[in-house]
């Protein structure tokens, strides 16, 4: 998918929308490890104002989960934009739609004429 976008018969907006698109999508299954790996610790269950133990395991899954959530956010919402957004907006990659001709042929919506019944 990524490899049919990279060329100049697509608007630079959707060549945009596939990486985001893609980084925006897991974000989702993050929110949801971390949340699981908040609960597996116990601080978010109703019984924690008892005194809860946790493992060295369970407390190394929070930090690997949140630590994943921060980096795929910062590279989400900071790094893409800001590697992607200067190729999709190249002037002479993508020249002006006034300056673009088109070859195709664009279907009649009106065709009255052609659907008489007598």
């Amino acid at each position: 998918m990524e490899m049919m976008v990279n060329g100049p018969e697509f608007n630079p907006l959707l060549q945009l929308m596939v990486p985001l698109g893609f980084s925006a999508y897991r974000m989702s299954c993050l929110k949801t490890w971390l949340l699981m790996a908040w609960q597996m610790t116990g601080y978010g269950s109703a019984a924690s104002t008892t005194a809860t133990t946790t493992t060295t395991w369970e407390m190394m899954h929070l930090m690997l989960a949140a630590l994943n959530t921060i980096f795929w956010t910062c590279n989400t919402f900071i790094i893409l934009p800001l590697r992607v957004v200067p190729h999709c907006i190249d002037k002479e990659l993508y020249p002006e739609p006034s300056k673009v001709s088109w070859y195709y042929m664009i279907p009649s919506v009106n065709n009255k004429d052609k659907a008489r019944i007598d």
